[in-house]
């Protein structure tokens, strides 16, 4: 029989193959990468959608924002940064920046949505914070006011939702809340009638104006000014003369 010969690689010869892959594999890459930040701008944005109800003048603002976008090209978009800068304006709440391939981008907005105003020129959203829009008088008269300080305005805000709930059965409305330095509470009900609730106990003591109001206030509820509930088992009602 005769004998197969083996031939085997010198160890020289293999490293050598080694680099030679090693250089062709870096070759490749950094050929692509080229390729790539030379053509980034051969991806144009050819489409630009906004989605969400937007005034004219922030329309104007977020179109500014687009702009290095749009002449920049598809990969050159900076998500998180543009972003940030559209839900920096004063009537967005919340923005999200994204990219469809090939050519489009897409911007999703959130206006804010006042539920009441702070101070002479100020509003709070449903979270409680303060930001400024323009709105007509006629529609910032219909929103109810809170008075207090600027810490505050949370809180005034989960009393206010929260007494509201308890006094709607009753069909009444809170036209003001005031939160003074000691943060006693105070609202204003669409009658006239100022309660005062004090610190403590808050809520108790709607349930317990809510719970006497048929019989003692129904009749009688525009020439109530002031019922302070801040006692303990009952309340003072200062009546119209």
């Amino acid at each position: 029989m005769s004998k197969q010969e083996v031939h085997k690689k010198s160890p020289r010869s293999t490293r050598y193959s080694s680099w030679m892959m090693f250089l062709l594999v870096v070759f490749v890459l950094g050929a692509g990468a080229l390729f790539v930040v030379h053509e980034e701008r051969a991806f144009p944005i050819e489409e630009v959608i906004v989605r969400g109800e937007v005034n004219p003048a922030d329309q104007a603002q977020i179109q500014k924002i687009l702009k290095p976008a749009v002449e920049n090209g598809f990969f050159n978009v900076k998500l998180q940064k543009m972003q940030a800068s559209v839900q920096s304006l004063s009537d967005i709440s919340q923005a999200e920046v994204r990219r469809i391939w090939p050519a489009t981008l897409l911007i999703n907005v959130s206006a804010q949505k006042p539920v009441a105003r702070f101070g002479n020129n100020s509003l709070i959203n449903a979270y409680g914070e303060i930001f400024q829009v323009n709105l007509s008088q006629e529609e910032v008269k219909k929103l109810p006011k809170f008075i207090g300080d600027v810490t505050s305005t949370v809180q005034m805000l989960s009393y206010y939702q929260q007494i509201s709930d308890i006094l709607k059965p009753l069909n009444m409305q809170i036209i003001a809340v005031e939160s003074d330095p000691g943060q006693f509470l105070s609202v204003t009900l669409d009658s006239g009638v100022t309660l005062k609730l004090g610190r403590d106990n808050v809520l108790d003591r709607v349930e317990r104006f809510a719970k006497v109001y048929p019989e003692v206030f129904a009749t009688n509820a525009r020439r109530a000014q002031e019922v302070d509930l801040q006692y303990q088992n009952g309340m003072a009602v200062k009546w119209a003369s």
